[in-house]
């Protein structure tokens, strides 16, 4: 019987109180909505995680993370998206003698047509004249979308993150963040921090439970499963590793950059708002985490980038503690 039933046509009937059939039928059978695939925030970052650079003796140049820094600072200031070669590339030089290391190579020829590669985020200001390095009447610049996406400032700062942690971890990023006009970014305290993780646990990138039970001024109380009374945990450890990953981007959870008590700090630097935390080897950055496409509604999905109160996180362990889920006192 299944499997005459299985090749029988099958129509569902839906009803809604109100509309007639006639109407049903219409609506139903009306064209598909087309979602706007336009270039979105989450598509500028990707973007510039996957920058081709050039190499020299071996190792990458950093002339094209720098002159998207340089560029951003340009954007931030009001200025116009597209800027005259000349211009850029002196900057560049610039930027590569203070900030590129040792052995790191003068602006290479081709950084031009490098920058254009990538055509949803450089552009030149008429393609069809076939403009040339060479060209010092050449304009170049970031595309439309994405001049239109880095106005915004929680945009920006996630794009700027992404350079950082990415190009520049051994760069002296806030003289450099200073040189090209833009902010530098500050460090939580880690007495905040720790205070809005009082009672929640958290897990290592290895994934042992840590809980903080208590935070004072010197020391948090930390239990972990070899010690359920808690054990203390320098905050000033804590304030260092919240320290070096704003001024560098990343961090590795390694006891070179973090302390004894490497993992912990980790664990609580990939509560903060815009941390990635990812494993072999075990890092946390301030950047873009990109999440998986959904196969049957991915076209419907959208990047944001969004503001929110730090807060939230205290209120919500007040009211719910480590349960998923509560109950609506307005409405059950």
């Amino acid at each position: 019987m299944a499997d005459r039933l299985g090749a029988l046509p099958v129509r569902m009937a839906v009803e809604v109180p109100g509309t007639t059939a006639g109407q049903l039928e219409r609506d139903l059978a009306g064209p598909v909505t087309q979602v706007d695939r336009r270039f979105g925030a989450g598509d500028l970052m990707v973007v510039l995680e996957g920058l081709n650079r050039h190499q020299r003796n071996g190792s990458d140049n950093l002339d094209k993370p720098l002159a998207l820094m340089w560029a951003i600072g340009q954007v931030a200031a009001g200025r116009d998206r597209l800027f005259p070669w000349p211009l850029l590339r002196a900057e560049v030089r610039s930027l590569l003698a203070d900030f590129g290391g040792t052995g790191t190579s003068p602006v290479p020829q081709d950084l031009y047509r490098s920058l254009t590669a990538d055509p949803e985020l450089w552009e030149t200001a008429d393609p069809a004249t076939g403009s040339t390095a060479a060209d010092d009447s050449a304009r170049i610049g970031f595309t439309e979308q994405s001049a239109e996406l880095l106005t915004d400032p929680a945009v920006r700062a996630q794009a700027v993150d992404v350079l950082r942690a990415t190009y520049l971890v051994e760069v002296d990023q806030p003289e450099l963040l200073r040189r090209v006009g833009l902010p530098v970014p500050v460090a939580p305290s880690a007495v905040e921090v720790l205070q809005g993780l009082v009672g929640r646990e958290i897990k290592t990138v290895t994934g042992y439970a840590n809980r903080v039970l208590t935070v004072g001024p010197v020391n948090a109380i930390v239990r972990t499963a070899r010690s359920a009374e808690g054990r203390p945990v320098p905050v000033a450890e804590v304030q260092a590793g919240l320290d070096r990953l704003f001024a560098r981007g990343r961090v590795a959870a390694t006891t070179s950059e973090l302390g004894y008590r490497s993992a912990f700090v980790a664990a609580v630097l990939g509560t903060l708002p815009r941390a990635v935390v990812s494993r072999n080897p075990a890092v946390v950055s301030l950047g873009y985490a990109p999440t998986g496409v959904d196969e049957q509604f991915g076209e419907m999905d959208r990047v944001a980038v969004a503001k929110y109160r730090v807060e939230q996180q205290a209120l919500r362990h007040v009211l719910l503690g480590d349960e998923p889920e509560g109950r609506c006192a307005l409405c059950g």
